[in-house]
């Protein structure tokens, strides 16, 4: 792997459903994630740890929320 010693952007293909329009994604040295509405001049930045521990606890409540209304079919 290539270690992250400059900022790398990105514009999403299609628009952010909340906000109607697309984001620019941008990794940033130091581990950070930035976003910002593309037309927009506020970033938004978070660590990627602090990041990935967040989608990871969404799929798992996904997950658990499934496996329960499994559940709760199977007993209908």
């Amino acid at each position: 792997m290539t270690p992250l010693r400059n900022p790398v952007r990105r514009v999403t293909v299609n628009d952010c459903a909340s906000v109607r329009r697309r984001l620019v994604v941008a990794l940033e040295p130091g581990d950070v994630l930035a976003f910002r509405e593309s037309g927009r001049r506020r970033w938004y930045r978070a660590p990627i740890g602090r990041v990935f521990v967040e989608v990871a606890r969404w799929n798992v409540d996904a997950e658990r929320a499934a496996r329960k209304a499994a559940r709760k079919a199977g007993k209908a």
